[in-house]
């Protein structure tokens, strides 16, 4: 019943757009990786132009568990939702109880005033829907991006520093009038490309400063260099691959292969179209996870890297990158995403009789960092598809026609 409710009642806000663009979260056809490119295009085309940018990180303490019921069941009413449906929704809020386990001993319950159920599958609709107006107090340059209860806001134009200020000070009022507190130890200021003199405050208490933050998974410095980032994966990589060497009684090839391809490749290539490394030592970082893992693999000590993966039937981690971005291109062209596709890419209408008639439009840049950007790195690949090869007619049929011959042309390691 809750399942049913949940779809239907997603299906309605979102047919009747009143869902924001801005929220990433518990949305299909969003995800961390659609708020990360968001973002970073938005940060990647200021650097080009040699503007400030400056970004702020806000938090609410307890989010999920701060809810106010009544002030919930007003936002719902205020969207259309009336009658026999609110009536379930404040029911199924209602008169519920928690408790707390220690070994065997079980604490007395205790009534839950405020907050929407977690591991339910109307709770994380019901919060969306109670933070959604957030992105009405904003206009104009000024933007927020949200994923839950995560917030980041920032300037489009940095022309005016005091329009982050009026921001901060909107959504302080907004935390106060619906009992949403914001944690300030929790929250920053990130400043990219250079310094700033400006201070920002919330609760009259001065937000800190960071040169590097971690966004929905993704270690950001103040110059958009991902090494940082990429170095902790590959730490991750090798300490989870390590475990897997160590702890599997069985030494069964097979085993091992699928527990690296469970465990460990998942974290080497999350969010991987926000940070794709352009670096040859970056890319090199990466690629020894797997290559260390598969030499100490039984009977395959004695064979090259290249040999290993045929033998295993894998791809090396750059290929398989390569993939995922034209992957999320052709989402994008396509409309498989909740992207805007202009602010990406533009399709070309003279793509004449070469090539495929998906070609895009590239403007030039100056910046490495906005040329090693997902928008110079993918259009580059994806304009060069083979048009008698690539099958566009759907997504599968796509991602079937992308040969590894293809792709291994685009590596920077070569492993072939």
């Amino acid at each position: 019943m809750e399942r049913i409710i949940s779809a239907e009642l997603l299906h309605y806000l979102r047919q009747n757009r009143l869902i924001t663009k801005d929220q990433h979260g518990f949305l299909t056809k969003k995800s961390t990786s659609t708020n990360l490119m968001e973002s970073l295009n938005d940060w990647t085309l200021n650097i080009e132009k040699k503007n400030h940018q400056s970004v702020a990180y806000i938090d609410f303490a307890k989010a999920f568990d701060s809810v106010c019921h009544n002030k919930l069941l007003l936002k719902l009413s205020a969207y259309g939702i009336c009658g026999t449906l609110l009536s379930w929704i404040s029911s199924f809020l209602s008169n519920r109880r928690s408790q707390t386990r220690i070994g065997s001993c079980l604490s007395s319950a205790m009534p839950i005033l405020s907050g929407v159920v977690q591991g339910s599958c109307l709770g994380p609709l019901l919060f969306i829907v109670f933070i959604n107006d957030i992105s009405d107090l904003f206009s104009g340059d000024t933007c927020v991006k949200l994923f839950a209860d995560d917030v980041k806001l920032y300037s489009k134009v940095c022309t005016n520093p005091d329009s982050l200020q009026k921001g901060l000070n909107s959504i302080v009022e907004w935390s106060h009038t619906w009992q949403l507190p914001i944690s300030e130890s929790k929250c920053c200021i990130f400043n990219l490309n250079q310094s700033s003199d400006v201070e920002y405050f919330i609760h009259n208490s001065f937000l800190p400063v960071v040169r590097e933050v971690v966004d929905l998974g993704v270690t950001l410095n103040h110059s958009l260099s991902l090494s940082q980032h990429i170095a902790k994966l590959s730490v991750k990589g090798h300490r989870v691959a390590n475990l897997i060497s160590k702890c599997f009684l069985s030494r069964d090839v097979n085993s091992l292969v699928k527990a690296f391809i469970t465990y460990v490749r998942p974290r080497l290539e999350y969010c991987s179209v926000a940070w794709n490394p352009s670096l040859k030592k970056d890319i090199e970082s990466l690629e020894k996870v797997q290559r260390r893992f598969t030499k100490r693999l039984p009977g395959l000590q004695h064979l090259t890297y290249c040999q290993r993966l045929n033998k295993l039937q894998l791809e090396s981690l750059e290929l398989r990158r390569l993939r995922l971005d034209l992957i999320f291109a052709y989402k994008l062209v396509f409309g498989l995403t909740d992207l805007n596709l202009n602010e990406f890419f533009k399709l070309r209408t003279d793509y004449g009789h070469r090539g495929h008639k998906y070609k895009l439009f590239l403007p030039g840049c100056r910046s490495n960092t906005r040329h090693n950007f997902f928008t110079y790195r993918t259009g580059r690949i994806w304009n060069n598809l083979p048009a008698d090869n690539t099958d566009f007619s759907n997504l599968n049929s796509f991602k079937r026609s992308i040969t590894s011959t293809f792709l291994a042309s685009y590596c920077k390691v070569y492993f072939f």
